[in-house]
């Protein structure tokens, strides 16, 4: 079994024929349709993404100029991972 830190780098893999991996859906969305089948999982495992600086770090003006680039890439991907289609389904019950 290999483990890694990211999701991207376990796609990559994945695309490579290197094994499975469970990615979150922004990375999936990325993922060559032609190399990879994507199986939903059911029921759904929400996941949140945050944000984090260094406390001793002045506030930024620039940090909501980020949030809204943050939600415009996570919508694109979205729309990207419901343009492939069929997916199907792994059931976890």
């Amino acid at each position: 079994m290999l483990s890694v830190q990211t999701y991207a780098l376990a796609g990559t893999l994945v695309e490579q024929g290197l094994g499975y991996a469970f990615v979150d859906c922004l990375t999936a969305a990325v993922l060559d349709p032609g190399r990879v089948i994507l199986l939903r999982l059911a029921p759904t495992v929400d996941f949140a993404l945050s944000l984090m600086h260094n406390a001793a770090a002045p506030g930024s003006i620039l940090i909501g100029r980020l949030e809204v680039c943050l939600k415009q890439a996570a919508e694109l991907q979205m729309h990207r991972l419901k343009a492939r289609g069929r997916t199907d389904v792994l059931r976890l019950s």
